[in-house]
């Protein structure tokens, strides 16, 4: 049965909120190098859901700059190579405009490259070997780590439990941040259900991490480590017997 969420927690998840961006440090820090340097053009590649435009939109808050959709603005985008703006332009979807529009694709750039504006492009796939800034797809330790923060420091209290939130990140094998996104809002909505078999591999996980960093700790001792950390992350731990089962397992 879905319920109602809070407005809040519906703009903390939404997929246009450039408010707070997490764990694209070194994506940040080359943007901003080449909006200080005198390089005309950058291309920006990645998968969807994997922050290119978030990023652009929250390093560029509160600046003016023109902003232009492949899909949305293609008659003003034929209209560049003619005309360049006198601010910086971003191109969204570019991989969209070089795969039907070729030639028009190729004289924006050439015009880029001839005045003293600049000019990023956004693409899902690569159609550029220079100047290139390619976002990896997020890992699913990542996509938990920024759910985890999203709901510590932009709603200020634990909504989702822990153990929901690592089982919608192990889901999340394309590293679509956005698609994340849209689980969050559905388990919150009730529309997800956790069952019994992801629960329990979640449990292998946490067991098969801990065997692995503590090699030389007995079984009592990494019982006593699993038990803090279900604790940490408020799920209800295995007895002792059936710990141990999982810990043979990995042996």
């Amino acid at each position: 049965m879905s319920k109602d969420i809070n407005p809040e927690v519906l703009n903390c998840f939404n997929r246009s909120n450039t408010q707070n961006l997490y764990l694209r440090k070194e994506e940040i820090k080359s943007i901003k190098e080449f909006l200080n340097s005198k390089e005309k053009i950058l291309h920006i590649c990645g998968k969807p859901g994997t922050g290119k435009t978030l990023t652009i939109k929250h390093i560029l808050k509160n600046k003016h700059y023109n902003f232009y959709n492949a899909y949305s603005d293609l008659t003003k985008l034929l209209s560049l190579s003619i005309k360049i703006p006198k601010k910086l332009t971003i191109i969204d979807e570019f991989d969209i405009l070089e795969k039907n529009h070729k030639k028009e694709s190729e004289k924006i750039i050439e015009s880029f490259l001839k005045s003293k504006h600049k000019l990023i492009t956004i693409s899902n796939y690569l159609g550029s070997n220079e100047n290139v800034l390619f976002f990896k797809p997020y890992t699913s330790e990542e996509i938990e780590e920024i759910l985890l923060l999203k709901f510590k420091n932009e709603l200020k209290n634990e909504i989702l439990n822990p153990i929901k939130i690592k089982i919608i990140a192990k889901k999340s094998t394309d590293g679509d941040l956005r698609k994340t996104f849209d689980k969050v809002i559905n388990e919150l909505a009730g529309e997800n259900e956790v069952n019994i078999e992801e629960e329990s591999n979640v449990h292998k996980e946490i067991v098969k991490e801990i065997v692995n960093r503590s090699k030389k700790k007995n079984q009592i001792e990494l019982y006593e480590i699993y038990l803090e950390k279900c604790k940490e992350l408020k799920i209800k731990a295995y007895e002792r017997s059936d710990f141990i089962l999982v810990c043979d397992s990995f042996d």
